[in-house]
């Protein structure tokens, strides 16, 4: 496996058209009637990123019925043993306050922290989705991999880290969705090898248009649908 090719790359310089299709459909799915009921949701973004860039997502979930929080730990630095104790915190806050377990969508790296959140505080969580999460390597197999070699990181041992990490079996509902275009992640580092249990669903959208894509947020729907 390796980080995606420079043509694969290139397709994320589609997002600003990914982005202006889901605004044309926007209005049309914004007056749908609400698909759930107010069940709680906790978006996790992805490395080097905050809560805005899970903004749309997070609008486009409530208009579909869905109670849904952002993790305000400000940017994404990729230490989760620093950020898994407050997101245990704030994840029993919002199961007592709905008096359910929560659903945990996390994008790119935001998916490996939301995935050990639900092993961790299993008894909290309904379920879990990550969308174009290195689950194999970590950033070994994304286009970042020479920049954290030319910082001194040790990429050998951030995936030996990973690969403990994702060894352990998740004890609740899990789905993982992949993209053969995405030009970040390698596709395959975005499959789960480990729990049997997991569902998968391919996309077309590349990793950048994630977070904006019709298609995506609609793979996570018809999953949420399974759990809910």
């Amino acid at each position: 496996m390796h980080p995606p090719t420079f043509r694969t790359t290139l397709k994320e310089l589609c997002f600003p058209i990914h982005a202006v299709e889901l605004l044309s459909q926007w209005k049309k799915h914004s007056h749908s009637p609400p698909r759930f009921k107010q069940q709680p949701v906790l978006v996790l973004p992805g490395y080097g990123v905050s809560d805005s860039s899970t903004y749309i997502l997070r609008r486009f979930f409530k208009n579909q019925g869905l109670e849904t929080y952002a993790w305000k730990l400000g940017n994404n630095h990729g230490r989760i043993r620093e950020l898994v104790p407050p997101l245990i915190e704030l994840l029993d806050s919002i199961s007592k306050k709905h008096k359910q377990p929560v659903t945990l969508v996390g994008w790119s790296f935001g998916g490996i922290i939301a995935r050990e959140l639900a092993r961790v505080s299993s008894h909290n969580v309904q379920g879990v989705c990550c969308f174009g999460s290195p689950l194999i390597g970590g950033p070994v197999n994304t286009i970042y991999a020479s920049v954290f070699r030319y910082m001194g990181r040790d990429m050998d041992k951030i995936a030996e880290n990973i690969l403990q990490i994702e060894s352990v079996p998740i004890p609740t509902p899990s789905h993982v969705i992949y993209s053969k275009n995405d030009g970040v992640v390698h596709w395959e580092a975005c499959t789960d090898r480990v729990n049997a249990h997991s569902t998968h669903a391919e996309v077309n959208t590349p990793h950048f248009s994630m977070g904006t894509s019709l298609e995506t947020y609609s793979a996570v729907l018809r999953w949420l649908d399974t759990i809910l």
